[in-house]
C-alpha cells in the first residue's frame, strides 16, 4: 500500500480520487476475467453425452430400409429430374442414321449437341469415320473418346 501513496503523492491525486482509480481498476480486471472465462468451453453434463450415445446406438441398430424410404417419400428436385439421362444404348448405332433421341443416350450429348450433330450431317452430308464428329462445334477428343464405343458408321446403299 506504500507504493500507492508515494504514487499519490508523486502524480498530486486526492484520496478520493485515488479511490476512484483502484475501483475503475478493479472493474477493469473483473470485465477481463469474465471474458476469459466466457472464452472457454464449459463441459456439457454427463446425461447430455449418455443420451447421444443412446441416439447412436438407436440409429446404428435401424434398419438401413428406413433411409431408402425416406428418400423416395421426398420429391426430386428439378434440377436432378432435368439431369436424369436415359441409360446408355446396349448395342452401337449409326451414326448417319441416328435420331436426336439416339444421340442424347450417349454420354455428355444433350438435346442442343445432338441437333447440332444432325444439323452438321444434314450440310455436309453422311459422316465417313466416328472420328469426323469433332468437326461438330461442342465435340472435342474426350467427348468423341467417350461416345465412340457406342457409334459406327455404315455407308447409305445406294438408290437405285
Amino acid at each position: 500500500m506504500r507504493w500507492i501513496y508515494r504514487l499519490q503523492q508523486r502524480v498530486a491525486i486526492t484520496r478520493s480520487e485515488r479511490n476512484v482509480i483502484l475501483g475503475l481498476a478493479l472493474l477493469f480486471s473483473l470485465g477481463l476475467a469474465a471474458r476469459y472465462l466466457q472464452s472457454r468451453p464449459r463441459p456439457l453434463p454427463e446425461a447430455v453425452y449418455a443420451e447421444a450415445a443412446r441416439a447412436f446406438e438407436a440409429a446404428s441398430a435401424a434398419p438401413a430400409v428406413g433411409l431408402a424410404q425416406e428418400e423416395e417419400a421426398l420429391p426430386a428436385a428439378p434440377a436432378a429430374r432435368r439431369a436424369s439421362k436415359p441409360s446408355l444404348p446396349a448395342a452401337p448405332f449409326n451414326l448417319n442414321t441416328a435420331t436426336s433421341a439416339q444421340l442424347q443416350r450417349l454420354p455428355r450429348i444433350g438435346p442442343k449437341l445432338a441437333q447440332r450433330i444432325i444439323a452438321y450431317r444434314e450440310a455436309h452430308g453422311a459422316f465417313e469415320r466416328v472420328d469426323d464428329l469433332v468437326r461438330v462445334r461442342g465435340i472435342g477428343k474426350k467427348t468423341l473418346a467417350g461416345i465412340a464405343p457406342f457409334l459406327f458408321v455404315e455407308e447409305a446403299p445406294d438408290d437405285p
